[in-house]
């Protein structure tokens, strides 16, 4: 038995090695076998993902035009061209439209105007408070008051409601009416110098419902009756000056200028008041150019009379009129110390402000100084005087009587005498009177960090 087994493994070979050989390549085909399978379904887990992901595309790139399900819906026409706007709890609301403000309106803010007026916003609401078929007011126009405020300039303004859509612009009588109504009540405050209106801040729509594009102004009328006394002289002198003064304004019909003066008045204060004729139209307005050459020989002439502080001009008693002609301020003509206009005017200033400028003064604004201060003396200004004068008033005026009798043009600079120890400048001066008498007169300058004051030794010889 034994040699038969071993003659069949000589044949066949060893039995256990092949069955050895049999399981590994049973092994093998089965290691094959996952990997297939495992190729085969990665395969498919990307395929179903690029068809998530293609689904989710269609139904985000269709979403305007489905429903909340993602079904298809046909477009319906918009009612508006902003889209309307979603609330937290889903319920859709178109937004308001607004209007455009018109960039062109002029606003100002009641609150940051100034300070409030509470006794003139209580005379406003009176005036707005009953229907008036007269003043043009009417049911809509009551209580329409929102606020007053007034600023440091005194410009007051006045803020109503915006009636403007319910009440027509008033006519011309009524707006007349209206606005002197309104006025009235204004300007019964002293401290008001203009005013402005406003529709809820809109200056312009105001405006435009009253048909007035101008502040309203306080209007300063004067009356030559009851304005002082008759100003014969500086009338005539005037008058000159309108028929001889001004060829240079070629371009104008100057010829309406000849006796256009009405009258001049001055008061106890040297306040002048000149009326003229209005010529306005007829003249025309002026350039900058032709404002300065107008102006300036008219303020030569009236400030040459030493009595005169200040000059109100006006067109018919109007000095409003005559401030809108020229386009300034609602202010007088005042008397004004430019030194540059003095030396250029007067030789005998010149001599002596370039005297002093020779002689060696501790501070050479001196010579400014004493110049505008004989200027000061001469036209008896009291305030100005005290600008630099270390006397009394009592003494300034009895200095205004003395220098009234000197004629300025024989003024001169006899000699400078300036202090080795102290910082003061003796000055002595040399004169004639008006009537021929020779004089003279000693002033010291005293030098201080803060400025130059002026001590008068005048004495008549």
């Amino acid at each position: 038995m034994n040699e038969m087994r071993d003659q069949l493994n000589a044949k066949i070979g060893d039995v256990s090695s092949r069955a050895i050989r049999v399981q590994h390549q049973v092994n093998l085909k089965k290691n094959q076998h996952p990997s297939k399978v495992k190729v085969q379904w990665s395969y498919y887990a990307t395929m179903a993902a690029f068809i998530g992901v293609l689904v989710l595309s269609i139904n985000l790139l269709s979403s305007p035009f489905t429903d909340d399900r993602g079904q298809l819906n046909p477009v319906e026409p918009s009612e508006s061209a902003i889209p309307p706007t979603t609330e937290d709890d889903g319920v859709i609301e178109k937004p308001d439209i607004v209007e455009p403000v018109d960039p062109s309106h002029l606003f100002m803010e009641l609150n940051s105007h100034g300070e409030q007026f509470p006794k003139l916003e209580e005379d406003l609401r009176n005036v707005m408070s009953t229907p008036n078929v007269e003043l043009g007011i009417l049911e809509a126009m009551n209580d329409s008051v929102n606020g007053v405020s007034i600023n440091e300039n005194g410009m007051v303004l006045v803020e109503f409601k915006d009636f403007g859509s319910e009440v027509p612009s008033p006519s011309s009588e009524v707006k007349t009416s209206l606005l002197g109504t309104l006025y009235d009540s204004i300007f019964k405050y002293s401290e008001v110098q203009s005013a402005q209106f406003s529709f809820e801040g809109n200056l312009t729509a105001w405006q435009e419902w009253i048909g007035t594009y101008e502040p309203m102004v306080r209007q300063i009328v004067f009356d030559l009756n009851t304005h002082g006394k008759p100003f014969p002289e500086l009338e005539k002198d005037l008058n000159n000056l309108m028929i001889q003064g001004y060829t240079e304004i070629d371009s104008r019909n100057i010829e309406v200028l000849a006796d256009s003066v009405n009258g001049v008045a001055i008061n106890e204060h040297g306040t002048v008041v000149v009326e003229f004729k209005d010529f306005r139209n007829d003249f025309g307005s002026l350039t900058s150019n032709e404002k300065s050459i107008f102006l300036t020989p008219i303020r030569e002439t009236v400030f040459k009379y030493p009595e005169v502080k200040e000059v109100y001009f006006t067109f018919e008693g109007s000095f409003n009129h005559w401030c809108e002609w020229l386009e300034s301020t609602y202010e007088p003509m005042t008397r004004k110390y430019d030194i540059e206009v003095l030396l250029a005017n007067h030789t005998f200033y010149k001599t002596i402000h370039q005297t002093l400028l020779d002689g060696n003064l501790i501070d050479p604004r001196a010579a400014d100084v004493f110049v505008v201060y004989l200027e000061a003396l001469r036209n008896k200004d009291l305030e100005e005087v005290k600008k630099y004068s270390s006397s009394t008033d009592d003494d300034i005026e009895t200095l205004f009587e003395i220098h009234q009798k000197i004629d300025y043009i024989s003024l001169s600079i006899e000699s400078i005498n300036n202090s080795e120890g102290e910082p003061v400048s003796e000055i002595h001066l040399t004169f004639k009177q008006h009537d021929g008498t020779l004089s003279s007169g000693k002033y010291y300058l005293e030098f201080y960090d803060d400025g130059i004051k002026i001590q008068d030794g005048l004495r008549n010889n």
